[in-house]
């Protein structure tokens, strides 16, 4: 006990401010598995958009633009994922960081966050232009060409409409806790592998030796699937009763509905849906049922009823068909790259599989039940979030990212607003048949879904697609316009996806507290340089 009674009192007054330093330490996400693997700290003193970063980012952006630009034309086209160069800049950087000259150009050891936001800049760039296919279809079956810098424009405006929307999904999506990304954890969790000392017991593992053991194993495991033994990428094993039996082959083959089938390929397992050990498994469930129901009950059913001639097609096809079965040759239908109705009318009404037919109807349904479900279920927390958004803290990683100025409203506003002004201008000045008003009414059905989108994507990491709703709508306002059907589908279904993107990746720096100007600037670099190289390899 302390001689003097004031002594006493500043020493409990400093006892209760160490406890409050220590609950404030220990504050964490409310939702377990975030708690579980994203940091509770952060150092805003690491480096960020070093010069570093700009030659990784500038180099593995061009590398993951070209390649999988070059082999998009496959028929199995080959790609390169973000997760490579996420593993390829680890030690490249750690290499800069060793031999360049310490001062501006080596700020000090790479940092977790130059890592993150390389990783970042080269997803921009990962994926291919859809606004590419545009350009392709034209020449191939059109043999038109608009010239390199209409191409350009419209691949420009179309990647990068959809990042002007984050600037207010970023209140809803990014900012609550409850939005947890789930695939954004996979990339934390390796961030922390590859940069984070971990206090190990003896005898105990640490992360990147596990890391590296399953790497070499599934390395070594994957030639067997994929070149010695490809038959275990689908083992159609109840199709081996009677291998010349037609309904056992539709209903149990693999290029049938695949009753029973089983794959030990993992990239056939992840080929649609993505890894299993991303998605909650409460929505694996759901796909599940979905899948079983409509791939399993309701097509079997319709075709062996015949519903709509099916019978006339194979039970599982994209291809167009004429009424009696024969392959639809559209370019008989087609004068100055504009549908002929009298052409139409003599060579016969256009045909799908009732597959196909049935997929499109629940894609409609599901849009629809979609937007229900946000409406019922969400809409006053999506009001409240909006009113506490510039004053409410929602969890420590929020707390955290205080310490960074934010992106402000109107950087997203003039990105937006000259996005959509370059795409009205490049569908008006050449003649992609799409009016003024069809690139408003585009960007107006992005901005509708894209709230609803974001919150199925951010909880279950599955992510709608609006390609059958933009087809429909420009397909039912200007029918008999191929190039104008395929412009507002790109600007619609497209600005939503780069929104999601955009809204993703700035979630993973909301994670990993990489300040929200630099995640903008680099999201932005790696658009460009993308868009450029995918335009400049297709044409090649």
């Amino acid at each position: 006990m302390s001689e003097y009674p004031s002594e006493k009192i500043l020493d409990e007054k400093h006892d209760i401010e160490r406890s409050s330093i220590v609950l404030e330490e220990e504050e964490n996400s409310p939702i377990p598995e975030v708690a579980a693997i994203v940091s509770n700290k952060d150092d805003p003193s690491l480096p960020v958009m070093t010069f570093r970063f700009y030659v990784m980012a500038v180099i593995f952006s061009l590398i993951l633009s070209f390649f999988n630009q070059f082999f998009w034309f496959r028929t199995h086209p080959m790609t390169i994922s973000t997760l490579v160069i996420q593993l390829l800049s680890y030690p490249f950087g750690r290499f800069m960081a060793a031999v360049l000259p310490a001062g501006r150009l080596n700020p000090g050891p790479f940092s977790i966050k130059e890592h993150v936001l390389v990783a970042l800049t080269a997803n921009c760039a990962g994926g291919t232009a859809y606004a590419v296919d545009i350009t392709v279809i034209q020449k191939v079956w059109y043999g038109e060409d608009f010239g390199f810098l209409a191409n350009f424009l419209l691949i420009l405006c179309t990647q990068m409409l959809g990042y002007g929307m984050a600037g207010v999904l970023r209140r809803y999506l990014v900012y609550p806790a409850a939005m947890i990304w789930p695939a954004n954890l996979v990339q934390v969790a390796l961030f922390n592998t590859l940069h984070k000392e971990e206090e190990l017991k003896p005898g105990q593992w640490s992360r990147f030796k596990f890391f590296l053991v399953a790497t070499f194993g599934m390395f070594c495991y994957a030639w067997i699937p994929g070149f010695l033994f490809p038959v275990l990428s689908s083992i159609a094993w109840i199709c081996w009763i009677k291998p010349d039996n037609l309904v056992l082959s539709q209903l149990t083959g693999a290029g049938g509905l695949g009753f029973g089938a089983i794959s030990l390929d993992w990239n056939t397992i992840v080929s649609f849906l993505g890894s299993p050990l991303i998605i909650p498994w409460w929505a694996q469930v759901n796909i599940a049922i979905g899948f079983f129901l409509i791939a399993w009950v309701m097509v079997p059913i319709a075709y062996y009823t015949n519903l709509w001639d099916a019978k006339k097609f194979p039970i599982l096809t994209p291809d167009l068909f004429r009424d009696d079965g024969t392959e639809y040759i559209t370019s008989k239908i087609m004068t100055d790259n504009v549908l002929d109705e009298a052409l139409y009318k003599d060579y016969g009404p256009l045909r799908i599989s009732t597959f196909f037919a049935l997929t499109y109807g629940i894609g409609f349904a599901g849009l629809s039940s979609m937007m229900t479900h946000t409406w019922l279920y969400h809409r006053h927390k999506l009001v409240a979030q909006w009113k506490q958004s510039r004053e409410h803290t929602e969890d420590i990683h929020h707390k955290l990212m205080q310490a960074y100025p934010e992106v402000p409203d109107w950087w997203y506003a003039a990105l937006f607003v000259s996005m959509t002004a370059v795409a009205i201008i490049t569908c008006e000045v050449w003649d992609y048949k799409l009016p003024w008003w069809g690139v408003l009414l585009s960007i107006l059905i992005a901005a509708i879904f894209a709230l609803p989108v974001g919150l199925i994507q951010a909880i279950t990491n599955q992510q709608p697609g609006l390609n059958i709703i933009t087809e429909y709508v420009i397909g039912y306002i200007l029918p008999g316009y191929p190039i104008a059907n395929v412009t507002f589908k790109t600007l619609g279904y497209i600005s939503m996806t780069q929104a999601m993107t955009f809204t993703s990746d700035l979630k993973l720096g909301h994670y990993m507290k990489v300040p929200p100007r630099a995640m903008f600037w680099a999201q932005l670099l790696g658009t460009v340089i993308a868009g450029l190289t995918n335009l400049l390899t297709a044409n090649w």
